[in-house]
């Protein structure tokens, strides 16, 4: 919740906003609140007023003494994997926190991804994708021409290692997952990891997500 705080003040203040956000919020309420008398009126605003002080203590525990916000980095999915260019694939929430099913995918398919990932007020470091088993699925990624402007030379993308040459706060990433052999315990590893600092302990600077990927003949 402190990191959707954070980042909703920090989205509004990228639109041109300054530190009156919450008299707007306040406003906005305010408005609302002529439909109240006396003491109900009184008691909506001590509401509203504690709703603000629980905003602003959420939005500085994300940041720490330097002023300066740290976020949990995201991986997200832009769109649903698409396989063969024309059907859709579905994912699944699983038991596991943080693991997911697809659909199931035939042998020979191709399925294309295209993953965001999003460190927000920090920076991308590292980035890392595996497929298990090897023999199961094949990883196309984009072309290593241009790869090679985001990445620093001793990343490994045969591997799915992938380190951040410069600083970038978020990073589109299409890539292709060939199915190769039947494997109902296929599946993909996406891990990334940024320079946010936590000394409370309340975050993480890295996020991981596994995507089953059954594979059958």
């Amino acid at each position: 919740m402190a990191q959707l705080v954070a980042r909703y003040v920090r989205d509004v203040e990228v639109a041109g906003s300054s530190l009156v956000t919450p008299t707007f919020y306040f406003a906005s309420f305010r408005h609302n609140s002529c439909y109240f008398t006396g003491r109900e009126n009184l008691l909506h605003m001590k509401t509203l007023i504690l709703t603000l002080l629980v905003l602003v203590f959420v939005t500085f525990t994300a940041c720490d003494l330097s002023n300066e916000s740290n976020y949990t980095p995201g991986i997200f999915f832009l769109q649903n994997p698409v396989k063969n260019n024309q059907d859709t694939l579905r994912s699944f929430y699983t038991d596991v926190p943080g693991t997911f099913v697809m659909d199931t995918v035939q042998v020979g398919d191709t399925v294309k991804f295209l993953i965001y990932l999003d460190a927000y007020a920090n920076n991308l470091q590292n980035f890392y994708l595996n497929h298990a088993p090897d023999s199961a699925a094949k990883i196309i990624l984009p072309e290593a021409s241009s790869m090679d402007t985001i990445f620093k030379d001793n990343s490994d993308y045969a591997k799915g290692k992938f380190y951040f040459r410069d600083s970038h706060s978020f990073l589109f990433f299409p890539f292709r997952y060939v199915a190769l052999k039947p494997n109902l315990d296929a599946k993909l590893e996406f891990l990334v990891v940024s320079d946010a600092v936590f000394d409370n302990g309340f975050g993480s600077n890295s996020s991981k997500i596994i995507l089953k990927t059954p594979i059958k003949n």
